[in-house]
C-alpha cells in the first residue's frame, strides 16, 4: 500500500529514561519508507530538542503543545487533533515509553486493506528492555476482525501503542476526551467502532510493551484487592461517561467494587482465581463481575 504515514505519540518526562530505545524502534520500523512523520503531543513546559535531534534524517517532526495543567486525557486529545490535521493517510500508534518493532508498520498496513482499525500483539518487556517471554495476546481470545462495539465493551486490546488507523477513517469521528478518563484508548476506540469503524487484526507482534512502575495496568491481571478495587474505578469513570448502553456494566462494576470492599476473605480468593487466566486490559474486571453474579453467599468458603 503507497500512502504517507505518520507516527503518533504523546511525550511526557517520566517517560524521557526511554527516549534512546523509543528512537531505536522507531528508526527500525521506519526504515525504507520515505514519507513518515512523527506527529508529538508533549505536555506544556517539555523541550522536546533531544528527542527530535535523535530521530533519524527521513522523519519529520511535528510538535503540538498541550495548555498549562493539561491532564493525561488531554494530551492524547492533542495527539489526536494533530493527527487529524496532519496530512498523513496512516497514523500508526506508538506511546513513548513502548518500543515499535521492524515491520510493525507493513504488518499494520497489511491489516488496513480491509479495515478502518488495525490492531496487532504486543510483546511484554520489563523497565530494562528484557523480553519477559510472552505476549499480550496469549491466551486472550482476541478477535480477528471487528464489526461492532461488543468486543471491547467489557474489556480492551485496542491501546495507543498496537494501533493503526486511516486517517480519513477518524476525521470527524474522533470524540472530546474527557479529563477524569485515565483508559483514554479504550474511550476513543469504543467511540470509533460506535460510529461504524471496523477493525482487523495484524499479523503477529507489532510493537514492545513495557510493564514498570509507572504502567497504568500492566500486562497481568490486577495481583490485589487494592488493585482491582482501582481498576474497578477506571472501569467505572470510563462507563459513565458512555451511553445508557453501558449502564448494566456500570451497576455491575459498581457492585463489584463495593463487595471487595467489604468483604475482603472473599476478594483475596478472587484474587488468587484472577491469576490463573490470560486477558487483556480489564479482562480481570469482567471475570471478577462474572465470579460475583455467580455467588451468593460471599464468605470464604463459598468464594471462587
Amino acid at each position: 500500500m503507497n500512502g504517507s504515514i505518520g507516527i503518533c505519540t504523546s511525550v511526557y518526562p517520566i517517560a524521557d529514561a526511554f527516549l534512546e530505545d523509543y528512537v531505536d524502534g522507531l528508526s527500525q520500523a521506519v526504515a525504507g519508507h520515505k514519507e513518515t512523520t512523527l506527529i508529538l503531543a508533549v505536555e506544556n513546559g517539555y523541550n522536546p530538542s533531544r528527542l527530535i535531534s535523535a530521530l533519524p534524517a527521513s522523519v519529520i517532526a511535528i510538535v503540538q503543545e498541550s495548555v498549562s495543567g493539561s491532564t493525561p486525557a488531554g494530551l492524547r486529545g492533542v495527539m489526536l487533533a494533530a493527527a487529524v490535521r496532519s496530512k498523513c493517510d496512516y497514523l500508526v500508534f506508538a506511546d513513548f515509553d513502548d518500543r515499535l518493532r521492524p515491520g510493525a508498520i507493513e504488518r499494520h498496513l497489511q491489516a488496513l486493506q480491509g479495515a478502518d482499525i488495525s490492531y496487532g500483539d504486543l510483546a511484554i518487556i520489563d523497565a530494562e528492555s528484557r523480553d519477559l517471554g510472552r505476549t499480550f495476546f496469549d491466551g486472550a481470545c482476541v478477535p480477528e476482525k471487528i464489526h461492532t462495539v461488543t468486543p471491547v465493551l467489557h474489556r480492551n486490546f485496542l491501546g495507543f501503542s498496537n494501533t493503526a488507523v486511516r486517517r480519513v477513517s477518524i476525521t470527524g469521528a474522533v470524540p472530546k476526551i474527557p479529563d477524569e478518563i485515565s483508559a483514554a484508548d479504550w474511550w476513543v476506540y469504543t467511540h470509533l467502532l460506535q460510529a461504524g469503524l471496523t477493525g482487523r487484526r495484524a499479523d503477529g507482534v507489532v510493537s514492545d510493551y513495557r510493564v514498570y512502575a509507572n504502567s497504568l495496568l500492566g500486562a497481568n491481571a490486577a495481583g490485589s484487592r487494592h488493585d482491582l478495587i482501582e481498576r474497578c474505578r477506571l472501569a467505572l469513570i470510563h462507563y459513565r461517561h458512555l451511553s445508557p448502553l453501558a449502564a448494566p456494566y456500570r451497576d455491575d462494576v459498581e457492585n463489584l467494587a463495593a463487595a471487595l470492599e467489604s468483604t475482603p476473605d472473599w476478594a483475596a480468593k478472587m484474587i488468587v482465581t484472577l491469576q490463573n487466566s490470560p486477558g487483556v486490559w480489564f479482562d480481570d474486571v469482567k471475570r471478577a463481575v462474572d465470579i460475583m453474579l455467580r455467588t451468593t453467599d460471599r464468605t470464604l468458603e463459598s468464594a471462587p
